[in-house]
């Protein structure tokens, strides 16, 4: 048997009936001949080369925004169904860094991207969800801004019980 030291990789397999991807540890695997270690291989890995080598056999590139994302669409048309439109994000995959013009062709409401409408001075450009990075909104009081707020002006008043309350709502009173 192969020490728990000395196990590199994790196989992911998937559960039919329930879709779940479980991790599972075989450490039976090295010892078998004839079988080589390729690496740690993860769903999201598959999921990856998967999508890649389906861009390249049957996607047709349709354009490129300001973050780097690649957009695709199915090359030619299935009976009874619309053709297939996908993203392929530079770097990690993020859903926010898709910019509004693009998200509107993606999700079939307009049938060209809209790269060539002018924007608005008042429109800001788009940003991406920075919940859980340095650049997040912190309010003031924050652990990371310090920890420390400026204290209450004396418009509140703490509840009290003491302090003549009533049993108007109290059922039976």
């Amino acid at each position: 048997m192969v020490a728990d030291s000395q196990v590199t990789h994790i196989i992911l397999w998937c559960d039919e009936r329930r879709g779940n991807p479980a991790p599972v540890t075989n450490r039976l695997l090295d010892q078998r001949p004839g079988i080589a270690y390729m690496g740690e291989m993860t769903l999201a890995t598959i999921g990856y080369l998967g999508t890649r080598l389906f861009t390249s056999l049957r996607g047709r590139a349709v354009g490129q925004d300001s973050f780097g994302n690649r957009y695709f669409q199915e090359r030619g048309l299935s009976r009874g169904r619309r053709q297939r439109r996908w993203v392929l994000y530079r770097g990690a995959p993020e859903a926010s860094t898709v910019p509004p013009e693009w998200h509107s062709w993606l999700h079939y409401t307009t049938d060209a991207p809209l790269t060539d409408v002018p924007r608005h001075p008042w429109q800001k450009p788009h940003l991406p969800n920075r919940t859980g990075t340095p650049f997040s909104y912190r309010p003031p009081g924050h652990d990371y801004s310090g920890g420390t707020r400026s204290r209450a002006t004396g418009d509140y008043e703490a509840w009290s019980p003491e302090a003549g309350s009533t049993d108007a709502g109290t059922p039976g009173v």
